[in-house]
This record gives C-alpha cells, structure tokens and sequence, in this order.
C-alpha cells in the first residue's frame, strides 16, 4: 500500500504545482474576469482527451497509459518553462495571453485526468471491498504530496520564481515512473473486472451507460443531477474567491498564497482522511455524511454575500480544496457502490470524466453572461441559492441510497433470499472440494474469476470449515498474489471464523497476517471454547 500512497504522493504534489503556478500567472496576467472562458473551453479539452485515452487504455492497459501520462508531463512542464522563460517580457501581449490560456487548460486538465487514472489503476490491484476500506489511506498520501507541494510553491515563488515550478513538476512526474514498474513486478495485476473497470468507455459508451442507469435507478438520476449541480456551485465559488485573492498581486505573490493555501488545506486534508472521515462514517453514515458539503457552500456563500473580502475567499478556497476533497470527494465513493451493477462502468467513468467539465462549462457559460449585469454579491447570492438546491438533493437521495443500496445487495445475491442459487452453487463446491488439498489450487485459480464466482467460493470455503485453514493461510502470506484476492479470503475466513473453534483459527489469521510462523498446533491450555474443557 505504501507505493501507491507515494504515487499518489507524486502525482498529487505535481498537480498542486501546477495549479499553482498556473493560477498565478493567468489571473495576475490575463485577470479572473476571464476565467468563465477557460471553464468553457475545458470540456472541449476534457473529450478529445477520453477519446485518446479510451483507445490508449484500450490498446495498452492502464499502467500503459499511465507511463505515458507522465512522459507527457515531464516534456510539458518542460515545454511550458522553456516557453514561459522566452516571453517573460511580454506575457501582456495577445500571444502571451494565448499561451497562458494553454497553460491554464493544460493545468485544469491533469488536475481531473491524474485523479481519475490514479484510482482506476489502483482498482487494477486492489478487491473493491478492500479498495474501500483503505482509500482514506491512500487518499492521505495524495494529500501529503499536495501539503509539501503547496510548501514548495510558498517557498520557490520567492526565492527562485514562478516559471521554475513547472520544471519540478516535470521532476516529479519522472520520479513516480519507476513506482509504476515496481508496483507491476512485486504485484500481480488483474484487469478489472466489467462491473469495475472505468477506464475503458469512450464518449458515446458512458453516455448510453448513463442513459440506461437513469432509466432503472431513481438513485441514479440523482446522484448524477447531484454531482453536476455540486460541481456547478463549485465553479462559482471558485470564481470567487480567485477574483478576491488575486486583486492587486503579482505572479511571484499569488503563487506563495496559493502555497500556503494548498498546504493548510491538506494538511486538513490528510488530517481528515488518516483520523476522521471513517469515524465520521461510523457516527453519521454515508447518508448523513452527504449533508456537509452543501452546508459547507451554504454557509461559505452567506459569507460572501454579506462580505467580498479575503476572510469569504479563504473559507471558499478551504471549502473547495479541503472539505470537499476530503470529504465529499471521498462520501461520493461510497455512494457509487450503490449504483445499478449493470450501468456502474458507465455512469462511474462519466461522473469522473465528463460531469466536472461539463459543469464547470454551464458555470462559465453563465458567469460569462451573468458577471456584465449582477455585482459580485448577486453572483454570491445565486451560489447560495444553488448550495441550497444541493442540500434539498441530498435529503432526497438519503432515501434512495437505502433502496439502491438493497437493491445491489440482492442483485449479488447477499441477502433478503436473492442468494438461493449461489448458496446452491456453493453447496456443490464444497461436497468437490471437501478435501482440504483440493482447496489451495482452487484458490489460485480463483486469481482470474469474476467476482460472483469469488463470491461463491467464499461461501463454500466457509461451508467447509476448519478443513480450509492451511489452504488460506498459504494464500494470505503468499506475497505473489494480486493484491485483492487475499481480500476475499479474508472475508471467507471471516465466516469461517463464526464456526466453532473460531479462536483456534483468528489466532492462526492473525498470525500468517503478521508474517508469524503458520502452524496451528498450540498448546491444548492456550484457549478454551466458552463454557467448554480445555480443547
């Protein structure tokens, strides 16, 4: 797991980079006026980029497509340096102008790109269930890397400016090139599965694979409607607080704020993710958790409305970069488990890919029309009626996500009697694989199965019973294999451990997962069953 958090690291103090340096030279150079124009033409950019990228990770696999990402990075940081070094006498005239408008578009692109081929190449490695538990944890390295790139940017701005930021996020970029390959060599990756792999949809794909999951899940439609509507009220407020922070500074000086602002925001970031958000999850729910970013905004907003000053423009930034990557960014995975089995590919990939841009287009379309004739408060004013709009969707889909959720569940035969054929199924296998030395090869196999057929084995293994343990122990400390399927057996022995002698056997789990010797012959007195003589 650490090699993933330190790519996720890599990539992520990139990004804030890039960011920053960007942001600072368009609004000092070219004015956050307009900025609704780079949101419009960011959708342009974002389907030329899944056209080329569908067929890439089609042709090549994701970690493929990944090693040429960071090539692209490494050449344009260096590209957009050479080129920002050559005009910086005349950044102010039209050519500038165009140039800073590419470097802008440039940034905004791998901000949403690097996130959606991050997690989808990490899904290649991990069980979704066990994806789920440690994405605060891998999300926390993604934040440390933001933390001490926005540390970088503070200090560099000043002491060596501004267009140097984007040799380092070329640096960076080369350095998380070998993890790629050290990843692939100690761990077996699997392709994802069809119900997991986001990665491969073009366009016209994900946008039927939405159209059906609106058609059979109400939680569908507005989840989607959410999320766009989220992402819009995101736009406006970043707009905002960009237009207030950037008044009367220079390069140099909007890119040490920038600094300092990404690196308080993640390090609350990465405060969230390693202490609260599961606590947060175990005290309020998916359900409730959802409640906060629109609360967020609504307050954020309010403050706006009342006041254009940076205090209103520091809670926007914290609004955005903070609670809602913290937070929001990381509910919302929890709230796509619970879409239709059949359409998740789609819908997933079309949130991640297409929604952000294309929200952040209808917001520049409207800021473009709107910031001639409203003051900033208006403008402020309609963010909250927005937010306010966010959190009536959110009370709506607490409802929905139970009954999608339920639903999933009996689609996967779980739960509520839907699982009378895979019990069957798993009753079969079990009398096949009664003896115990028929377990372990079965196991292996189950390396390339589905996850229904996983599924299956699970119960059977657990059917079986104590027969199975040296056969899951060997799979839980043999180190070669694909990262998600010690997962599912772990969720086996966790059935396997509700049967008696269940101590007996926690004790030898917790063993082979510390890399302790395997064998299970304890002393006699080491344990008793409850209410038993010694064993």
């Amino acid at each position: 797991m650490l090699l993933f958090a330190a790519l996720g690291a890599l990539l992520q103090a990139g990004v804030a980079i890039g960011l920053s340096a960007s942001d600072s030279y368009f609004l000092s150079e070219v004015g956050a006026e307009r900025l609704p124009l780079v949101y419009m033409l960011s959708l342009g950019v974002m389907l030329v980029y899944i056209s080329v990228y569908a067929w890439l990770i089609g042709r090549w696999g994701l970690a493929a497509t990944l090693r040429v990402t960071l090539v692209l990075l490494v050449a344009g940081g260096l590209a957009i340096w050479g080129t920002l070094t050559a005009l910086a006498g005349s950044l102010s005239t039209p050519l500038g102008h165009a140039v800073l408008y590419g470097v802008k578009l440039y940034a905004l692109l791998w901000f949403i790109a690097l996130y959606s081929l991050f997690w989808n190449f990490t899904d290649s490695y991990f069980d979704i269930q066990d994806a789920k538990r440690l994405f605060p944890l891998l999300a926390a390295g993604g934040a440390t890397g933001a933390a001490a790139g926005g540390a970088l940017v503070s200090w560099m701005s000043v002491h060596v400016g501004v267009a140097i930021l984007f040799v380092v996020w070329a640096l960076l970029s080369l350095a998380a090139l070998p993890l790629i390959g050290l990843i692939a060599r100690r761990h077996g990756s699997l392709d994802a599965e069809d119900d997991e792999d986001t990665g491969r949809l073009g366009l016209m794909a994900q946008l039927a694979a939405l159209g059906q999951g609106i058609r059979t899940s109400r939680f569908a439609l507005i989840l989607t409607v959410l999320l766009f509507l989220t992402l819009v009220v995101t736009t406006v407020c970043e707009f905002q607080y960009l237009a207030v922070l950037s008044a009367g500074r220079d390069p140099a000086t909007l890119a040490h704020l920038f600094g300092r602002l990404f690196l308080a925001a993640n390090l609350i970031n990465l405060l969230v993710n390693l202490f609260l958000f599961n606590r947060m999850i175990a005290w309020l729910g998916v359900r409730n958790t959802a409640v906060i970013q629109p609360v967020v905004y609504i307050v954020t907003f309010a403050v706006f409305f009342i006041q254009q000053g940076e205090a209103a423009a520091i809670m926007g930034f914290m609004a955005y970069q903070a609670i809602l990557t913290s937070v929001d960014y990381n509910n919302v995975n929890f709230l796509l488990k619970a879409l239709p089995a059949e359409a998740k590919k789609g819908i997933r990939t079309f949130i991640e890919g297409i929604c952000e841009p294309a929200a952040m287009a209808v917001a520049g379309g409207l800021l473009w029309l709107v910031t001639r004739v409203l003051s900033p408060e208006q403008i402020s004013g309609a963010g909250l009626l927005g937010a306010f709009g966010c959190l009536a969707l959110v009370l709506v889909l607490r409802g929905e996500y139970t009954r999608a959720m339920v639903h999933n569940l009996r689609r996967q035969w779980v739960e509520f009697g839907a699982g009378v054929r895979a019990q069957s199924q798993a009753r079969d296998l079990a009398l096949r694989l009664v003896d115990a030395g028929s377990v372990a090869p079965h196991l292996a196999r189950m390396a390339e199965a589905g996850s229904r057929e996983r599924r299956v084995t699970e119960m059977a293994v657990a059917a079986i019973g104590l027969q199975t343990v040296p056969a899951l122990l060997a799979v839980l400390a043999d180190p070669s294999q694909p990262l998600r399927v010690p997962g599912a057996w772990r969720r086996a022995s966790w059935a396997v451990s509700r049967r008696p002698n269940w101590s007996l056997w926690l004790r030898a789990w917790s063993a082979a997962s510390c890399g302790a010797p395997t064998s299970i012959g304890w002393p006699a007195q080491r344990w008793r069953p409850r209410g038993g003589a010694p064993a």
